[in-house]
Parts: structure tokens; C-alpha cells; sequence
């Protein structure tokens, strides 16, 4: 009797996959069998290639456009005093175009064809005026796409938004490396003389753009504490000098 106690007692060791109903895991990958997997030079490692197995493909992270919301807009043609007005449009910066919705289609402008265009923040209802860069050079150069208008006056201050793209550089048999596109934009920010775009670099290169009313700036400038590495702090800047010149 006691033998027979024995071996009831040892056959329950020997079947650990023994169950009295269905069993949680499918039977290939048992506790057992992977920890024997894991231990055989015969098995898959993490340097092995799992074909078939899917991986993630990355994401696509920014977007062309200059402003993503429609916003109303009036634009003016080339060689035409017509104005096109009411549609809302984005500004696609890659493939310089305007998208503009007509009914519940897009139609697409090619950005050559505009001489100006404005349009009104759908949300903060404020306007943001444009002109077409080809237009102007920089370095003799001539340039493509849409310059923003941040400031109009004696001295124009003009914004130019490019787009670079950092492609993905993952390594698959390394498993490093970023698998995502990354759109990226760049701002610019210049100053414009007789069609000629000098960009802003320095501190001391803008009040000596000024002129005589140069340390009047300079002093508007440290007392409202303005950054003029900033759009706000260029814009203030700008406002004001064009505010000296047109009480002369």
C-alpha cells in the first residue's frame, strides 16, 4: 500500500502539464518547455532575425503645413486685380501650394501664381499677411513659397518657414536607432531693402540697421526687456522704430 502511495505521489511530479480542466497556456509555450528553450544553443536568440514576426513601422511626426486650421483668406492672383475672398485655405510649405476649400472640395493654387494673400486666424480672428518670394532674393538668390509680412513699414520685417525632414535611421539587425519621420519647421527672420532679404542675426546688427534712431531702440529694447531672438521681441522692436519714423 505504501508503494502504491509512492508511485500516485511520483507520477503527479513527473506530469507537470497534468490538469483537471483546460489548461490556461497552449501547450507550445509551457512554462517547461520555454525555460528549456531558453537554455538550448539550438534556440532563437535576440541577435536572430524573427522573420514573420511584424515590427513597429514608426510614425510620421509633424506636418507640412504652416497652420494646420482653415482660416479665411483673401488672395490676390497674378496679373489680375481680382480677389479671390471668403475660402478658407492652409498653406502647404512642402509642396507650395494653397489648399483652398471650395464646397466640400480642395482645390490646390500653386503658390507662383499668388502675388499676396492674407487670412484671418479661425481662432484668434487676427490677421497674418503674406507676399510671394519670388519677389525677393537673399544673396542675390532668388527664393520660392510665402514670406510673412510680421511688420510693414520703412524697414519691412519678414518671416520665411522652411521645412527638413529627419528620415529615419533604425538599424534592424542592431535593433537601434529611430524608426519615425520627423517633419521639422525652421523659422527665419529678416528684414527686407528695396527686395533684398538680410537676415537678423545679432543684436548690434539691428540697431545699427536703425540708424540715428538706433539707441532709441537700444534703450526700448533693455527697458521692456525684449528678446529679439523671438518674433514677439522683434515685432515690438520693429513697431516701434517705424512709429520714430513716421513722426519725422
Amino acid at each position: 500500500m505504501k508503494y502504491s502511495i509512492s508511485l500516485i505521489c511520483l507520477g503527479f511530479v513527473l506530469l507537470p502539464d497534468f490538469s483537471w480542466g483546460q489548461n490556461a497556456l497552449p501547450p507550445q509555450i509551457r512554462i517547461r518547455q520555454t525555460m528549456d528553450g531558453l537554455s538550448s544553443a539550438g534556440g532563437i536568440s535576440r541577435s536572430d532575425l524573427l522573420y514573420g514576426v511584424d515590427t513597429d513601422p514608426g510614425r510620421v511626426l509633424g506636418d507640412y503645413y504652416l497652420d494646420t486650421k482653415w482660416n479665411p483668406s483673401s488672395i490676390l492672383m497674378y496679373g489680375s486685380e481680382k480677389i479671390i475672398e471668403g475660402y478658407p485655405v492652409k498653406y502647404d510649405i512642402e509642396s507650395n501650394a494653397i489648399e483652398v476649400m471650395v464646397g466640400k472640395q480642395i482645390k490646390l493654387i500653386k503658390v507662383n501664381q499668388v502675388e499676396s494673400l492674407i487670412w484671418y486666424d479661425s481662432i484668434t480672428q487676427l490677421p497674418r499677411a503674406f507676399v510671394n518670394a519670388m519677389d525677393y532674393t537673399e544673396s542675390g538668390i532668388e527664393l520660392s513659397g510665402l514670406l510673412e509680412v510680421l511688420v510693414d513699414g520703412d524697414i519691412p520685417l519678414i518671416k520665411r518657414t522652411t521645412i527638413w525632414i529627419k528620415r529615419p535611421d533604425y538599424v534592424p539587425a542592431f535593433d537601434v536607432g529611430n524608426k519615425d519621420t520627423q517633419i521639422n519647421k525652421r523659422e527665419m527672420f529678416y528684414y527686407a531693402r528695396n527686395k533684398e532679404l538680410f537676415e537678423i542675426k545679432k543684436k548690434k546688427q539691428l540697431i545699427a540697421l536703425f540708424g540715428d534712431r538706433g539707441d532709441e531702440v537700444n534703450r526700448y529694447i533693455k527697458v521692456n526687456q525684449l528678446n529679439i531672438k523671438e518674433q514677439r521681441g522683434l515685432v515690438n522692436a520693429f513697431l516701434y522704430y517705424n512709429s520714430l519714423v513716421s513722426k519725422e
